[in-house]
C-alpha cells in the first residue's frame, strides 16, 4: 500500500468542501472511475475527519497489475491485486498483505470489502454510474456474495496460485527446436506435467527469471553416454545413468529398458537439480522430485519415500495427451509406478548376481563346523536382519590365527563363511560372515558370530540353496 500526504495543500474552505463534494481522486487513463453510495474514511493519519473522506474509487490496470486507488484532501491509496476469477463473469481484486479489496460485477457494480474480526464483509458499494451509485447498498452487496466471501480464503489461496502461473507462462522460454536421435529411441522432445523455474546465478543467463515445461532429450554418445536435457538450443542440464553397473551393461547391449536416470546436482531446472527420473513407459518418466517409490524387504515390497505427498506426481513425456490423462488419474501414476521399480529391481539383482557369483564351500566347509556357524549367525540374524537365514557354509581356505599385537601370543582363530539367507518375497542372497573360536592356550573354544561384511548380493535360489546339507 502507498500513502500520498496531502496535509500541505493550501485551501480555502470553500473549495474543500468543493472537493469533499465531488471527492478527490488521481485519474489515469486506463482507470474505471465508481462513485460509492456513501462516504469511505479514507483512514489518513493525523487527517480531518470532515475532509478524509471519498466518493469515488479508481480501479487501474496497467503494465503493473490491477490496483484500487482512492483519496480524500489529505492523503491517498493505493493497493496492488491479485485477480480472482468468480462466478457469473464478476471478478475480486485483493490486496493480501492489507486485506483489502473489491468486487466487480459484469453489470459495472463494485463492492469494496475488508477482512475484520475474522470475516471478509463488504463496507460500501458503488458504480460506474453516479446515478445508480446510491442503490448499490453495503447490505445488499453482502446478501448477495454471502457465498463468496464466507469461503474466500480458499479463492484467495487459487488466486495465488494461477497469478503465479499467470506471471510463468509470460515468462517461458520458446520450446526448442532440435532433431537430435539415438539409437535407443531415447531423445526427442518431452513435456513436463508443471512449469519450472531455474536455478541461474547471473541476471545476464538466458534461463534467468524464466521458466519451462519442454525440453529436449538427447542421449549423447559421443559424451560419456550423458543423457543431456535442452531447455534452449544451446543449454541442456544433465543426466547419467545410474552407477557403473547399468552402464556397463546399457553399453553391451544388456540393460533395456533404462530404467533410471540420476540428474547433476548443477542442473539449472529446478524440478531435475539432483533428482532421478525413473521409466513408467516407453518415452515417459516419473520426476522423482519430493517424493519416489523405493522397493523394500526384497523386490516385492514397494513403499513411498521422501517429504511430498504420495500422488503429487510430476511426469515428462513425449506425449501431451498421455501425461494429462495419467495426471488426471493418479491412481494409473502409482500402478506404472509399482511395477517398474519392482522390475527395476530384479534388473539390478540379477546385474549384481553376474558380477559378483556367489563362492562355493573349501575342504574346511566340515558339517560340524558349517552347523556350528549356521547356529550362532541364525542368533545374530534373529536379531538384527530382515531377511530369514537359511543356512552357513563355509568359504574360507583355512584359518586365520589372530595373536596378541605385543606378545605374539595367539588369542583365537577365525575363518570367512557365506550365509544364505531369503527375502521376505522368497528371493535369495548372500552375504560372507566371520566366525571366531577363542584359544586359552591349550585349546579352542567354542565357535562365536564375529563379524558380517554387509554386503549383500542376489543369487538364484537354486544356486543358493545347493550346498544346504
Amino acid at each position: 500500500m502507498k500513502i500520498k500526504s496531502r496535509t500541505n495543500l493550501k485551501l480555502s474552505f470553500a473549495l474543500r468542501m468543493f472537493f469533499f463534494a465531488i471527492g478527490i481522486m488521481t485519474f489515469t487513463a486506463n482507470a474505471q472511475t465508481y462513485t460509492l453510495s456513501k462516504g469511505l474514511t479514507v483512514g489518513c493519519s493525523g487527517g480531518n475527519p470532515l475532509t478524509d473522506i471519498t466518493k469515488k474509487i479508481d480501479i487501474v490496470k496497467d503494465d503493473k497489475g490491477t490496483r484500487i486507488k482512492y483519496a480524500s484532501l489529505n492523503c491517498s491509496r493505493e493497493y496492488s491485486c491479485i485477480q480472482i476469477n468468480l462466478a457469473n463473469g464478476s471478478n475480486a481484486f485483493w490486496n493480501t498483505n492489507d486485506k483489502i479489496g473489491v468486487i466487480i460485477t459484469s453489470d459495472d457494480r463494485m463492492g469494496l470489502f475488508t477482512f475484520k474480526d475474522g470475516k471478509y464483509e463488504i463496507q460500501v458499494g458503488g458504480h460506474l454510474d453516479k446515478k445508480q451509485a446510491k442503490e448499490v447498498t453495503s447490505e445488499s452487496m453482502n446478501a448477495e456474495f454471502q457465498s463468496v466471501l464466507s469461503n474466500f480464503d480458499d479463492l484467495i489461496k487459487k488466486g495465488i496460485e494461477e497469478a503465479k502461473r499467470a506471471e510463468m507462462l509470460a515468462n517461458i522460454l520458446p520450446t526448442p527446436e532440435l532433431s537430435l536421435t539415438d539409437e535407443w529411441g531415447l531423445s526427442g522432445l518431452y513435456y513436463m506435467s508443471e512449469l519450472s523455474g531455474f536455478n541461474t546465478y547471473s541476471n545476464s543467463d538466458e534461463a534467468h527469471g524464466k521458466y519451462t515445461q519442454a525440453v529436449y532429450m538427447y542421449l549423447d554418445k559421443e559424451d560419456k553416454y550423458i543423457y543431456k536435457a535442452y531447455y534452449s538450443q544451446t543449454g541442456y542440464d544433465k543426466f547419467y545413468f545410474d552407477g557403473t553397473r547399468a552402464f556397463k551393461a546399457f553399453k553391451e547391449g544388456g540393460l533395456k529398458p533404462v530404467y533410471r536416470f540420476k540428474g547433476d546436482n548443477m542442473n539449472k531446472i529446478l524440478l531435475f537439480k539432483d533428482i532421478s527420473i525413473t521409466y513408467l513407459e516407453e518415452g515417459l518418466y516419473l520426476v522423482n522430485k519430493g517424493g519416489w517409490y523405493r522397493t523394500s524387504n526384497g523386490c516385492t515390497d514397494v513403499v513411498w519415500a521422501g517429504n511430498k505427498t504420495e500422488g503429487e506426481y510430476i511426469l515428462l513425456g513425449k506425449n501431451k495427451e498421455r501425461i494429462e490423462q495419467l495426471m488426471s488419474n493418479p491412481d494409473e501414476i502409482k500402478k506404472l509406478s509399482i511395477e517398474n521399480i519392482r522390475a527395476e529391481c530384479a534388473q539390478s539383482d540379477a546385474l549384481e548376481a553376474a558380477e559378483k557369483p556367489m563362492p562355493t564351500p573349501s575342504s574346511m566347509n566340515t558339517p560340524q563346523l558349517s552347523k556350528d556357524a549356521t547356529a550362532v549367525t541364525l542368533k545374530w540374524a534373529q536379531a538384527r536382519w530382515a531377511q530369514e537365514l537359511q543356512y552357513v557354509f563355509v568359504h574360507g581356505k583355512d584359518w586365520n590365527i589372530h595373536r596378541h599385537q605385543v606378545t605374539g601370543v595367539i588369542l583365537a582363530r577365525g575363518i570367512w563363511c557365506i550365509a544364505i539367507m531369503k527375502e521376505k518375497d522368497g528371493t535369495c542372497k548372500w552375504e560372507e560372515v566371520y566366525v571366531k573360536q577363542d584359544y586359552d592356550g591349550a585349546k579352542y573354544g567354542a565357535t562365536y558370530f564375529s563379524n558380517e561384511t554387509t554386503v549383500i548380493v542376489p543369487v538364484d535360489c537354486a544356486t543358493a540353496m545347493k550346498y544346504k546339507k
